[in-house]
């Protein structure tokens, strides 16, 4: 029995600490410019030590690692929506948020239909390839499978893809934007819609203007909220999933942090916290989620990536394409005209 209490702490404790150890690499001006965050670099780091550590310490130190893959990841995505006000909506206006709409709503479908029905892949990782790709990235795919309840290796798969085609997109968008034409504005709403991850879409405007890059991220955080309605949707379509299964019936669960996720940003649009306390917590979710990537990529075994991971690695190309010249297109109609 004590035994077990010192193993299951040592399972909580060696994601944090990769989660620390990735928070410190992340702050690090090279890696910032490379757009690899915090998130990334746990993720890396936790499949590293997880796939090369014998297998008594993967197994003896599960439990913990699994508590910290599920209740960080939660609360996470819930302190998310600190970065995050209304006012941030109505600032980037009808376009900006118009554009995030048609992203999400051409992206997401296809994807889920490409992966299932062209790929053949199982349900969930076309899901959750899908939902990096289309909402905010690395964030999306953790909240999403905290909604599918899908195994881990299957969000690792996924946040490699996000990381691949997002650095990708990182360097490819501002190569573009002396041939597309048009003003900062219109190229960050370009930037804030298409590219993958948070930290991407700040390094890739950066890169062009400060203008590019304030209004690019501005469109990004508006686009996580989307999620709360995404992973609303996906509670209720699993619900419907489940009662063909079964003679009975089940009820709508709404992701508990999907509420507390809303919560987060009513608080922070009413300035209630100080601007101290506020840092301060982000650096706290920071940690969070930089522990439950670690987490998650300890969890990912090598093998189970082989299985799976060449068709999310296709379905996210053909996704990245369709980001880049649908996006592109519906910029060039809407926006550069």
């Amino acid at each position: 029995m004590e035994n077990f209490k010192i193993t299951y702490l040592l399972g909580i404790l060696v994601p944090i600490l990769l989660g620390i150890f990735g928070i410190v690499l992340g702050d690090f001006p090279k890696m910032k410019a490379l757009g690899l965050s915090a998130l990334t670099i746990s993720l890396l780091f936790g499949f590293i030590l997880g796939n090369v550590s014998s297998s008594f310490f993967s197994n003896t130190f599960g439990n913990g690692v699994q508590l910290i893959a599920k209740r960080f990841l939660r609360w996470g995505v819930i302190l998310y929506g600190l970065q995050l006000t209304l006012g941030d909506v109505l600032e980037i206006g009808g376009i900006g948020f118009l554009s995030d709409i048609f992203i999400l709503l051409t992206t997401l479908p296809l994807g889920i239909w490409f992966g299932t029905k062209i790929l053949k892949m199982d349900r969930d990782t076309a899901i959750l390839t899908s939902a990096g790709s289309s909402i905010c990235g690395a964030a999306a795919v953790l909240a999403t499978e905290g909604t599918l309840k899908s195994e881990s290796y299957k969000s690792s798969t996924a946040v490699a893809t996000v990381v691949t085609f997002g650095t990708i997109s990182m360097f490819l968008l501002p190569a573009l934007y002396p041939l597309l034409g048009g003003g900062p504005n219109q190229f960050g709403i370009l930037v804030g819609s298409t590219v993958h991850e948070v930290a991407q879409v700040v390094a890739a405007g950066a890169s062009v203007s400060e203008k590019v890059s304030q209004t690019a991220v501005i469109v990004k955080l508006t686009k996580v909220m989307l999620l709360v309605p995404f992973l609303i949707g996906l509670g209720y379509w699993k619900k419907t999933q489940s009662e063909k299964g079964s003679s009975g019936s089940s009820q709508v669960t709404v992701p508990w942090f999907a509420v507390g996720f809303v919560i987060m940003i009513a608080i922070n649009s009413l300035g209630i916290l100080g601007d101290f306390a506020k840092q301060g917590l982000l650096r706290v979710d920071l940690l969070f989620l930089s522990s439950a990537m670690a987490a998650l990529g300890w969890e990912t075994k090598l093998v189970k990536i082989f299985q799976t991971g060449s068709k999310a690695f296709i379905l996210a190309l053909v996704l990245f394409l369709w980001l880049l010249f649908g996006g592109i297109g519906f910029e060039y109609l809407v926006l550069f005209r």
